[in-house]
């Protein structure tokens, strides 16, 4: 959860603030992007291109306790905008950030796999949750 305090001295111009801000951000923006995406290059943008938003436009949001639904809220969006503009084209890369749970060798679930394989409209939910 972000503090707080360094969320008002962020929106009060602190450039110090906003940086560790964003530094703090960027891991749940890009994880969610590349979820989303499932192409690095692509969730690298997108998560970038939340972050921006989320330091242009800090002073319009007017509730700071609602940032965290916010904040995803952007980076969602950003991933989806990215997805359009793509034309639909989709690199699938397997990376560190696959997931695999493992009790014994029959039993295993390819979490990535079965991400991949829900409509959008589940996705996206399952992958902010989880």
């Amino acid at each position: 959860m972000i503090d707080p305090q360094l969320l008002v001295a962020a929106r009060g111009g602190d450039p110090n603030s906003m940086d560790a801000l964003l530094r703090e951000l960027w891991p749940d923006a890009f994880r969610i992007s590349f979820l989303l995406l499932r192409d690095r290059a692509a969730a690298e943008d997108s998560a970038q291109d939340a972050l921006a938003r989320v330091w242009a436009t800090l002073d319009d949001l007017n509730d700071l306790a609602a940032f965290p639904a916010w904040f995803y809220r952007l980076v969602v969006n950003g991933a989806k905008m990215q997805q359009r503009g793509a034309g639909r084209r989709r690199v699938r890369e397997e990376t560190s950030v696959s997931i695999e749970v493992s009790r014994d060798e029959d039993d295993r679930i390819d979490v990535n796999s079965a991400i991949r394989s829900l409509p959008e409209w589940l996705r996206v939910p399952v992958v902010l949750h989880y």
